[in-house]
């Protein structure tokens, strides 16, 4: 197969791969942003979002609070009234004197803000987060989202108190049992109180997110692996098309988050109809979670440019020898293996000497081990021996010239 025969099915591997990478960074930014819980609830700190549902939680109770004062207020003028025929002057003394005996809208904000503190306010809109996400993961068919003020109702006594010792002529007591009566055990942050039919009816979409947010870096692997099958097992040639891959793909995400981002957070502002003031005052930070994701697309999008840039270079610099100082060129690992062959030579040939040597010496060491005494060689004394078996032994001349 040619070459360019070759690079087709690459080439569209790498096409798939691109559409792969893209949907891998939108899913795995959702999931990490928009789709996370503790996320959500950082960001919504961030945004001072928690301060700002306080306020309209303490402003929203304080209102309750005046308007149940006043009408009590009210009852006992008349009371006091009744059908006499009183001169103004004296309808304003009843007036102030029926005020004295209770706490002035001042007084009030004071003793609801100390009981309604941002750290409860927090403490709810947390829970009522989390319950919205149980939600969304079909963790629970629905919730109550709303802000337990009934939670604090001994804080508010005991504020009511704090804020009324030094007003000898209000009845403390009377003023608490006048709270108590009209403060509602919760406040909602949506209609009735409950989770938003859309958030449900988006269950089984996060469902799927959450599905592909694991298949889709699995599917991005095995075509990595089809392009080096493909190319012939070619590893510069799959770190060089993988690289321009991702840096594509990177590329296409940053300017899809960067130019996203703006269109989808006026989208959802158009999108969150507040069903009350404390969801409006909500709504900021959730376009601000809305617009993080977006953000998180851009920056694993130039992670992965990055990351292919990185790749193509590499590729780029071995193939013109820039990295020969570092990984060595093959003149010099051929170069490097001939001198290894020839140390092996040469160690060869001082071992063959060596042996040879240790040879000689054994053989040395067995010829004086085979000599008798007298220095007679061993086969000389077995011929004296075979004289004594009736052979005539010789007269010792010929002994004599060995010897000489």
């Amino acid at each position: 197969m040619s070459k360019d025969a070759r690079m087709v099915p690459v080439y569209l591997l790498a096409f798939v791969l691109v559409i792969v990478l893209l949907l891998a960074n939108v899913t795995m930014a959702a999931n990490r942003t928009a789709l996370n819980a503790d996320h959500t609830i950082e960001t919504l700190g961030e945004e001072n979002t928690y301060a700002d549902v306080t306020a309209v939680v303490q402003d929203s109770t304080v209102d309750r609070v005046n308007e149940t004062i006043e009408d009590e207020k009210q009852q006992r003028r008349e009371e006091r009234v009744g059908n006499r025929d009183l001169s103004d002057q004296q309808k304003e003394f009843i007036r102030q004197e029926v005020d004295d005996q209770f706490p002035d809208r001042s007084q009030q904000r004071e003793f609801v803000t100390n009981a309604l503190t941002e750290s409860f306010v927090e403490g709810e809109l947390t829970r009522n987060i989390r319950t919205v996400y149980a939600v969304l993961n079909g963790e629970r068919s629905d919730g109550q989202i709303s802000v337990r003020i009934g939670k604090q109702q001994d804080q508010i006594n005991q504020s009511i108190r704090e804020t009324l010792q030094d007003e000898p002529r209000i009845d403390q007591d009377g003023i608490i049992q006048l709270v108590a009566r009209d403060t509602p055990a919760q406040q909602n942050i949506t209609e009735n109180g409950t989770v938003p039919p859309q958030v449900r009816g988006a269950s089984s979409t996060v469902s799927l997110l959450n599905t592909l947010n694991l298949v889709f870096p699995a599917v991005a692997l095995v075509l990595l692996g089809g392009m080096f099958f493909f190319s012939g097992r070619d590893i510069r040639l799959t770190a060089r098309s993988g690289g321009v891959t991702f840096a594509v793909a990177g590329v296409l995400g940053a300017v899809i988050g960067f130019f996203g981002g703006g269109i989808a957070t006026g989208a959802t502002k158009s999108a969150l109809d507040p069903d009350s003031a404390e969801f409006a005052a909500m709504r900021d930070g959730i376009v601000a979670v809305v617009d993080s994701m977006f953000g998180t697309i851009v920056t694993q999008g130039v992670i992965l440019a990055v990351v292919g840039s990185i790749a193509v270079g590499l590729v780029f610099a071995e193939q013109r020898g820039y990295l020969d100082s570092l990984l060595g060129s093959d003149d010099q690992y051929q170069q490097g293996q001939r001198q290894q062959g020839q140390q092996q030579y040469q160690q060869g040939k001082y071992q063959d000497g060596q042996d040879q040597h240790q040879q000689g010496q054994r053989q040395q060491q067995y010829d004086q081990t085979q000599q008798d005494g007298t220095g007679q060689p061993q086969n000389q004394g077995q011929s004296d021996h075979g004289h004594g078996d009736g052979q005539q032994p010789s007269d010792g001349t010929d002994s004599d010239e060995r010897e000489r």
